[in-house]
C-alpha cells in the first residue's frame, strides 16, 4: 500500500507542476506529445491484424448480459477487418438483440469540459461527439436518444434508451440519479470498455455525486455556466452546469482502485488484437469504489474519512446492494 501512496503522491506533484507550466511550453509539449502518441499508435494500427472472428469469438467469452455503457477506442486494438462494423455487429448481437440497451459515451469534447461550457450558451442532440466511431455510429441509428448534459452526455439505443436519457440535463452536476450512469445501477448493467483503459472509467465519478459536499476532495468548480438546452428546435430547460475543477483533476490518482475493480469475481477481461475487452458490472464497481474509500483509497488519493462520510458510505453500499436484480 505504501507503494500505491508515494506513487500517487509523485503522480500529483507532477500534474501540479504541469498545471503551473507556463502555456507556450504546453503547448509544445503537448503537440510533440500527440505527434508521438500518433506515430505509436500507428504502428501498433499497421503490426496488428485483428479479424472479424477474432473480434466475435472475444465478445462471446465476455458473455455480456443485460444493459452495456460503452466506452471505445478501436485504434489501440489494431487493425479490425471491417473497421468499426464487427464490434458494431458484435453489440447488436449480444446486447441489443437479447432485449437490452447499448449506451455510448458521447462527452462533446475530449479537453477541459470547463472550457466547453464558457463557449456554448445551449446544447442539444446535435452537438459534438468526441469519443469516436461507435458512439457516432450509435447516434446516427435511428430510435437513438442522446442524453441533454452539456458535459458528460449518453446516447443510448434500445427499449431503454429514452428512460435512460430523458431526465440528464436537469440537474447541475452529471452523475446524480437522474443520470444514465445511476440509471445503469438501478438496471445492474455493465461498462464495456472496448481497446478503452479502465482509466477512462467514467462510472467512477458516480461516487463523487452520491456523496455530495462529504465527498473528501472538492472536484466541482464553484462556478455554474448557463446553458439552455433545446429539444426538436425548442428550449426545452435552462440549465446552469458545473464542470470539474482543474486542480482536482490534477490530484486525480485512480490507479489504485481501479486496479481493484479490475481484480473483482465479475469483471471480464479478453485480450483482442493489441488491446482489451474489459467488461465491469456496474454494481461490483461502485461498491467496490465506496468500500476503499471507507479505508481512505479515492481516485483522488489517500483521504481521511470522516465518520458523517463513512456513514454516507454505509447507506449507499447497503442501498446498491438492496437494488432488485434484473
Amino acid at each position: 500500500m505504501l507503494s500505491w501512496r508515494l506513487r500517487e503522491i509523485v503522480k500529483q506533484l507532477s500534474n501540479i507542476a504541469w498545471l503551473c507550466t507556463p502555456k507556450l511550453i504546453q503547448n509544445r509539449v503537448l503537440k510533440k506529445h500527440a505527434d508521438n502518441a500518433a506515430k505509436r499508435e500507428m504502428e501498433r494500427f499497421m503490426s496488428t491484424i485483428v479479424s472479424e472472428q477474432e473480434v466475435a469469438d472475444a465478445f462471446a467469452i465476455l458473455g455480456i448480459h443485460g444493459d452495456v455503457m460503452v466506452h471505445s477506442s478501436l485504434i489501440h486494438i489494431g487493425n479490425i477487418k471491417g473497421k468499426h462494423k464487427p464490434i458494431v455487429k458484435a453489440l447488436q448481437e449480444h446486447v441489443l438483440g437479447k432485449g437490452n440497451t447499448v449506451l455510448a459515451i458521447a462527452i462533446p469534447v475530449k479537453g477541459s469540459t470547463k472550457e466547453y461550457l464558457q463557449t456554448i450558451n445551449h446544447f442539444d442532440k446535435d452537438a459534438p461527439i468526441a469519443m469516436g466511431v461507435i458512439s457516432t455510429y450509435f447516434a446516427k441509428q435511428e430510435g437513438a436518444f442522446r442524453s441533454l448534459n452539456p458535459t458528460h452526455s449518453i446516447v443510448a439505443l434500445g427499449p431503454r434508451a429514452e428512460e435512460y436519457t430523458a431526465m440528464h440535463h436537469l440537474d447541475k452536476t452529471p452523475f446524480t440519479e437522474k443520470s444514465p450512469y445511476y440509471k445503469l445501477l438501478e438496471h445492474n448493467g455493465g461498462v464495456l470498455m472496448i481497446g478503452a483503459a479502465i482509466k477512462h472509467l467514467t462510472l467512477c465519478h458516480i461516487v463523487e455525486d452520491m456523496l455530495g459536499d462529504l465527498y473528501p476532495q472538492r472536484v466541482y468548480g464553484k462556478k455554474e455556466y448557463a446553458v439552455d438546452i433545446y429539444q426538436d428546435e425548442k428550449c426545452i430547460y435552462n440549465g446552469h452546469y458545473k464542470a470539474h475543477s482543474k486542480w482536482g483533476g490534477a490530484l486525480r490518482v485512480p490507479d489504485y482502485v481501479q486496479s481493484r475493480i479490475k481484480q473483482l469475481p465479475s469483471t471480464k477481461v479478453v485480450k483482442l488484437g493489441g488491446a482489451e475487452l474489459l467488461y465491469i458490472n456496474a454494481r461490483d464497481a461502485v461498491i467496490c469504489e465506496l468500500e476503499e474509500l471507507q479505508n481512505g483509497n479515492s481516485i483522488y488519493g489517500y483521504r481521511y474519512i470522516n465518520k458523517e462520510c463513512k456513514k454516507r458510505i454505509d447507506y449507499w453500499i447497503k442501498r446498491i446492494k438492496e437494488m432488485p436484480n434484473e
